[in-house]
């Protein structure tokens, strides 16, 4: 399922996922600003973003959520921002042998894996949803007027997230502050060995929750993640950098009050 928020078509919207190399959606004459939402039909836990332009926007946000956004009160932003710049120059220059091996693809009828602007999503983020917002024409038509094109949108995967993750990060979705919750999912996440998004999560309980009880579950969470990876991991070390900056601006907090 795709949806066209706003910009209008001159070409269909669903050409963005019809896995066909030569067509695309295109935003109406003079139009500068769109926004295409992509349904991918079922949460998964999404490593990788691939956006081949038609006609590229100069500004633009990739996002991504789990909840349908049609659901969430206004008061919260479901969107989890994956990439945002203010001087997009559309996909990569191609080699001649990419030229060569993309009208190989295309004679076939298929897209070429080279195409396009790849965004790497680490640590995997779970989501239904993706949304391109864009609000710069980076292209002109001959008589000067800005034009938005999207050939595909590609979403890569490495599992399907588990129902339990989803029912918890929807939780959290609708209420950030649910520690309980956080701290239930980050333990999942280590029992699963995503270490990655466990310290993400456990990360975030440290900064969210309350002095005592939080803070206390957060560091037993995190230090049950670098048991499991050794303490010269990278991402040991750098989850202990983080953890010492959320310390020292907890406590210029308190000195504040």
């Amino acid at each position: 399922m795709l949806k066209l928020d706003d910009g209008g078509v001159s070409h269909s919207a669903a050409c963005v996922v019809d896995g066909k190399p030569d067509t695309h959606w295109l935003g109406r004459h003079n139009s500068h600003l769109a926004k295409i939402t992509v349904d991918l039909g079922a949460p998964y836990r999404l490593t990788k973003i691939r956006v081949v332009w038609h006609m590229y926007a100069s500004r633009y946000a990739l996002e991504v959520c789990l909840t349908d956004p049609r659901t969430v009160p206004a008061t919260a932003n479901p969107w989890h921002l994956v990439h945002k710049t203010a001087n997009g120059s559309g996909n990569p220059q191609l080699s001649p042998r990419s030229i060569n091996d993309r009208k190989d693809a295309y004679a076939q009828g298929k897209q070429y894996e080279g195409d396009g602007q790849v965004f790497i999503l680490h640590p995997p983020v779970v989501a239904r949803w993706v949304r391109l917002d864009m609000s710069g024409a980076g292209q002109k038509t001959s008589t000067g007027e800005p034009l938005l094109g999207v050939t595909s949108i590609h979403a890569y995967h490495s599992i399907p997230a588990p129902p339990e993750q989803i029912t918890l990060l929807q939780l959290l979705t609708r209420n950030p502050n649910n520690h309980t919750a956080r701290l239930r999912l980050g333990r999942q996440l280590l029992a699963r060995e995503a270490y990655d998004t466990a310290v993400e999560v456990g990360l975030e309980l440290l900064r969210r929750a309350p002095a005592g009880w939080g803070n206390n579950s957060a560091v037993r969470l995190l230090e049950a993640v670098f048991q499991r990876l050794g303490h010269e991991d990278l991402l040991v070390v750098e989850a202990r950098k983080q953890m010492l900056m959320i310390a020292a601006g907890s406590r210029a907090a308190e000195l504040k009050q």
